[in-house]
């Protein structure tokens, strides 16, 4: 072999060994880091699912520590709250619609409550967990709101707190029972039309708000008219309804009415 076949020889074998060695590293270089994003991901995923489990146990957690005891339906009854490994109530010292709307909202019942006071619901029997409660009724739960200590509280059973969930009230009556009715829908509170409304659609009212079965309709804005959306028309009931949404009637907002036809209800025992 001359001298000049074994300097080509050489050239040829570093050439070679170079571009393999450049074509090897950037192989392996562009394997480590796909891998690697892979690891990220699946890291990243990981991570992701723990913290979603972690936030759903804490939700079941948030609801299930509180209950609605001894209502006719199940959203309606006296407001007990789990702590400290038994069920307790509320005592109702400045307890108001606002704190029921977060018990409600907590339950997944709806964002609108109304507030039952003087034992209700009946009276507890376990410790009474809270007093001086604040709510302003925007929390996700009822342990975002202002309150005394647990188990701190000056009240007795007959001053058990209570709660009716639901997207009906009563407005402008003179008792409790009856009133303008209003219905709650898409972020605001609207009258329903008195087209046919009759006491069959007032009984499925007074059921919705725990006031019993036998209800009396009132038209032509018997308890005054209402200033904000005409929600329902044309409503419908059979009687045997437990709420006014079940009933048939136009779609919402659809109607040819105006407030001095805001339909009433008078409810009784």
């Amino acid at each position: 072999m001359t001298k000049t076949t074994t300097t080509m020889t050489k050239t040829m074998t570093k050439t070679m060994t170079k571009t393999m060695t450049k074509t090897m590293t950037k192989t392996m270089t562009k394997t480590m880091t796909m891998t690697m994003t892979k690891m990220k991901m699946t890291m990243t995923m990981t991570i992701k699912m723990e913290m979603k489990m972690k936030m759903t146990m804490m939700i079941i957690i948030i609801i299930f520590t509180v209950r609605l005891v001894e209502g006719t339906f199940s959203h309606e009854g006296r407001v007990e709250i789990y702590h400290a490994g038994e069920w307790g109530t509320i005592c109702h010292d400045g307890w108001d619609d606002n704190h029921a709307s977060v018990i409600c909202r907590q339950l997944g019942h709806s964002n609108v409550g109304r507030a039952t006071s003087s034992a209700n619901f009946g009276e507890g029997s376990g410790p009474i967990w809270l007093d001086g409660m604040s709510c302003s009724g925007l929390e996700s739960n009822i342990y975002h709101c202002d309150r005394l200590e647990w188990g701190n509280h000056d009240c007795g059973h007959n001053e058990d707190a209570g709660v009716s969930c639901g997207t009906v009230r009563l407005v402008g009556g003179t008792l409790p029972r009856e009133g303008r009715l209003e219905i709650y829908h898409d972020g605001a509170w609207g009258t329903i039309c008195d087209d046919f409304w009759d006491d069959k659609d007032a009984s499925v009212a007074c059921r919705h708000l725990g006031y019993g079965d036998n209800g009396i309709g009132l038209q032509g804005a018997k308890f005054g008219a209402g200033s904000y959306s005409i929600w329902l028309d044309n409503v419908d009931c059979s009687g045997s309804e437990e709420h006014i949404e079940d009933c048939k009637s136009n779609d919402w907002g659809e109607n040819n009415c105006e407030h001095n036809e805001d339909a009433g209800v008078s409810c009784n025992s």
